[in-house]
């Protein structure tokens, strides 16, 4: 992508017009047609294709589109600009790309009316171990030793088996352990989460909260989750993280995951893909609404490292063969990732203790999901020291972010779960 000898960038100051660049030394631009797309929240809107200006060598011009754009919606709209060849070449076939940009369309946000979680009440029951809620063919269970998510059952079907917890590591990229990011971030590492409080608010019958704090090790600080549940089964998911004023090395990453069965093997996302991408490697990736298993998300590296991340993530769902399962949505875009293997599998280990081959990694009885706010860049201006730039590093702040969990009870219904809005 980066290499790409046509560059195409917004106009300053107008509604509808492209800036076309010609980066080639010697020729123009009359190989190639320019194809464009706008999509609304994924998918198409309008379309077309249309003569390439014929630009010389290092020369730019502007040009006007035929948008058409709506002055105000609730969806996202995203202008897809593509420069395909017009005939076949040595090397490429007609229509192939050669080069392709993306940048969101200034479309005023009309914001949804908020839909009625059903009539039905919650009925919260005890137990010396949990703290069972029980809504319209739902339940939720939380562990009172530890505040996580034991069971959430959808129609008596489970949906976690472990979570949510805290996590602000990822496996080691080989640019990591030669920056000494284990050495310099460690702290990170094993934050192991000390539950320091546990409450429930069920004042509201139609809407029970559960509030967990936590105090983080080795001085890391304090998390903190706020689920709001209601009747339907719909439950908001607020994370927040309290430095306390300490001086704290860069997270290498901001979020959470949790463990749900092996059957929810499809994986749909609103967001960048298809392939994997990271905050300094993401350009390549234009956001779009994508479908893969959870299996194509693992790609193997010599050395098993990090994998798989997809940024600015709206939704995605995990469903079964019969296209049940869950819908998470962010409150602001998510970075996020789903393995067939939990983290230590894939993390660094010294190669004189262990020849961990990217290759070897088999695949477990279980989806393990992350669901991030960030991720850190994957750097490399080189691989034997340099660091991720400045810019996408995670710097210990107080943050915060949020999302929903939802029932999906069909992958085919799912453009009309997606206009509902709960909170």
């Amino acid at each position: 992508k980066v290499y790409q000898y046509i560059h195409f960038e917004p106009e300053a100051f107008t509604p509808d017009q492209i800036r076309i660049t010609n980066r080639y030394d010697f020729k123009d631009l009359s190989d190639f047609v320019l194809r464009w797309v706008v999509e609304a929240d994924g998918t198409e809107y309008a379309g077309g294709s249309m003569e390439m200006p014929q630009i010389k060598p290092g020369e730019s011009q502007a040009v006007a589109m035929p948008l058409n754009l709506p002055r105000e919606d609730s969806r996202e709209f995203f202008l897809r600009l593509e420069a395909v060849y017009k005939n076949p070449t040595p090397f490429a076939e007609k229509d192939d790309i050669m080069a392709i940009a993306q940048w969101e369309l200034p479309v005023s946000k009309k914001t949804a009316a908020v839909s009625p979680a059903g009539t039905n009440s919650l009925q919260v029951s005890e137990s010396p171990a949990e703290t069972s809620i029980t809504g319209t063919d739902f339940v939720i269970s939380f562990s009172k030793n530890n505040g996580q998510i034991t069971s959430l059952q959808y129609n008596k079907a489970e949906m976690i088996e472990r979570g949510l917890i805290p996590n602000f590591w990822r496996p080691l990229t080989d640019n990591d352990v030669a920056n000494g990011t284990s050495e310099r971030c460690g702290i990170w590492k094993k934050t192991s989460p000390t539950l320091t409080g546990f409450n429930i608010n069920k004042e509201n019958e139609r809407q029970i909260t559960v509030q967990t704090t936590y105090q983080l090790a080795s001085g890391a600080g304090y998390a903190e989750y706020l689920y709001t549940i209601l009747p339907d089964g719909i439950i908001k998911v607020d994370f927040s993280y309290r430095n306390d004023g300490k001086t704290l090395p860069e997270m290498p990453r901001f979020g959470m995951n949790m463990i749900i069965p092996a059957d929810y093997q499809q994986m749909n996302w609103f967001g960048r893909g298809p392939h994997e991408n990271y905050a300094d490697r993401k350009t390549s990736a234009l956001v779009g609404r994508y479908e893969h298993t959870v299996t194509e998300q693992y790609h193997p590296y010599v050395r098993a490292q990090e994998t798989g991340n997809k940024c600015d993530v709206r939704w995605f769902t995990l469903s079964d063969k019969n296209g049940k399962g869950i819908l998470i949505r962010g409150s602001q875009p998510l970075s996020v990732s789903a393995w067939n293997f939990d983290q230590e599998t894939i993390d660094y280990v010294p190669f004189a203790i262990e020849r961990r081959h990217g290759g070897s990694i088999r695949p477990k009885d279980f989806v393990w999901v992350n669901i991030d706010l960030l991720q850190m860049g994957v750097g490399g201006d080189n691989t034997w020291g340099a660091q991720v730039h400045p810019e996408y590093t995670i710097t210990p702040l107080d943050r915060s972010y949020s999302f929903t969990i939802e029932p999906l009870a069909n992958i085919k219904q799912l453009d009309n779960q997606l206009e509902k809005k709960w909170f």
